[in-house]
């Protein structure tokens, strides 16, 4: 069996911990609503798009600009078995 990789359906609903929006006007994040960006157009894991490793998210919490997540990736190269 291979390494996991991120996809989006993972995302989705997923807690956001520690998020720097305090107090009023700024809602915290809590939760991602959406990805926007960020899939890959080629490589698929169970059907679904990988995430790569720059994703552009909205969440429940109100910011200026949406947030743009660098995951940290644990492997550099997908192969298929």
């Amino acid at each position: 069996m291979g390494k996991p990789v991120l996809v989006k359906s993972s995302l989705m609903g997923a807690t956001i911990a520690n998020c720097p929006n305090t107090g009023s006007p700024p809602t915290p994040c809590t939760s991602v609503l959406g990805v926007f960006s960020g899939e890959s157009r080629k490589l698929r894991s169970g059907g679904f798009p990988v995430v790569l490793d720059r994703i552009s998210l909205t969440t429940n919490g109100s910011v200026p600009v949406p947030p743009v997540l660098t995951p940290a990736a644990n492997q550099s190269k997908l192969s298929s078995e």
